[in-house]
């Protein structure tokens, strides 16, 4: 029989489970702490704020995975017990058994593995121990396998809000994976994955990794997703800090239509990354401002310097200077070109004054232009 925690008396309250309810137990009995022969055995602790998992191969796999199922219970539900946990007593021996887990295609085991992970890093928000490169390579496996992709990517979600953990995600050949999940069916994955590309993306160095003109279209449409709309905004400002990710976001079908979108419909935090990702791209060449005048964006500028938060206001009112300013530098170029056509026409009255279509932006004229136009 195994040995459990049972004899702890800690009180549970199993009604709020960080990734929902899975059937992961096995059934053991958990009132003896006699092991098969019938022999006597210590517990492998005392009280559950003393964890030591270097003991835990001593045991039938069974009983393993009954340890690690009852302690991921009562630390999902303690807020102390993380904090004394070290790399040798706790992550090294998981780290162990998720290999084990894996190795013997027990699905249960390494979702309940997981658990136990996931459960001691979102509570060890102070500071997680060293994981070593050995951990990142294990959970990239797992998102190879349906056993336990949810808990694997909920765990990549906490570490990569972590900023030293993020070259490690990425050597471990995760990423490409985390962006596949884009594509997945399962909502639940895309949300996950999107959440961890919000945090990898604040990392100048992952952008080498993602190629814009292939994410950027799996992205676009969860902007029209009122609870992923942030972070898709806070991952396209972070990618426009390269020129060749700035062409990919207006030259990506409905990219820009959506973010321009997000002025007017959007909240205001989703309003001030909006703003920014414009602002920078038009502060880098003036045919962006082009582009993004043709998506009617003044209004909504005009209401978001006045009424959005502090950093979307600035932003605001620098990006409304830097449209007027193009504004009327094309209203000039094309007051010249009157002239001229005019002059021509006087001279040869076979000649007609071409016909083009235009919008007023600011009180002035201003022609239409296509991307392909403005970015050859």
């Amino acid at each position: 029989l195994c040995s459990s925690m049972n004899d702890l008396h800690v009180p549970l309250d199993i009604s709020n489970m960080s990734l929902g309810s899975l059937d992961t137990s096995y059934g053991s009995d958990t009132s003896s702490n006699k092991i098969a022969d019938g022999s006597n055995r210590t517990p492998l602790w005392t009280n559950v704020h003393d964890i030591d998992l270097s003991r835990l191969t001593e045991l039938n796999w069974d009983c393993q995975c009954k340890v690690i199922e009852d302690y991921e219970t009562r630390l999902e539900h303690d807020n102390q017990v993380s904090h004394s946990l070290s790399s040798t007593n706790f992550v090294e021996p998981l780290i162990r058994f998720l290999r084990d887990a894996r190795d013997l295609h027990d699905s249960r085991a390494q979702r309940i593995g997981c658990r136990l992970l996931l459960a001691f890093v979102s509570k060890n928000r102070s500071g997680i121990p060293y994981l070593n490169e050995d951990l990142f390579s294990l959970l990239a496996s797992f998102l190879h396998s349906a056993a336990a992709t949810e808990e694997t990517l909920a765990i990549l979600v906490a570490l990569s809000s972590y900023a030293y953990f993020i070259s490690k995600i990425v050597a471990s050949g995760a990423l490409a994976s985390i962006l596949n999940m884009l594509d997945s069916p399962n909502g639940k994955f895309q949300e996950l994955a999107i959440k961890i590309l919000h945090n990898l993306s604040s990392d100048v160095d992952i952008q080498s990794h993602i190629a814009p003109s292939e994410f950027l279209p799996k992205l676009v449409p969860f902007l029209k997703d009122a609870t992923l709309a942030v972070s898709c905004l806070v991952i396209l400002k972070n990618m426009c800090n390269t020129e060749h990710a700035r062409v990919c976001v207006v030259e990506t079908s409905g990219c820009l239509p959506s973010v321009a979108e997000l002025l007017e419909i959007g909240s205001e935090e989703d309003q001030e990354h909006a703003v920014a990702i414009l602002l920078c791209l038009c502060s880098q060449r003036d045919q962006y401002c082009k582009l993004v005048m043709n998506e009617g964006v003044i209004p909504s500028l005009v209401k978001i310097s006045v009424y959005g938060n502090d950093k979307a206001k600035v932003s605001a009112l620098e990006l409304r200077r830097l449209l007027r300013d193009v504004a009327y530098s094309v209203e000039q170029q094309c007051f010249g070109s009157e002239i001229d056509t005019s002059k021509d026409a006087s001279s040869d009255p076979r000649k007609e004054k071409p016909s083009s279509k235009t919008s007023r932006i600011f009180g002035w004229k201003f022609p239409k232009l296509s991307k392909k136009s403005v970015l050859s």
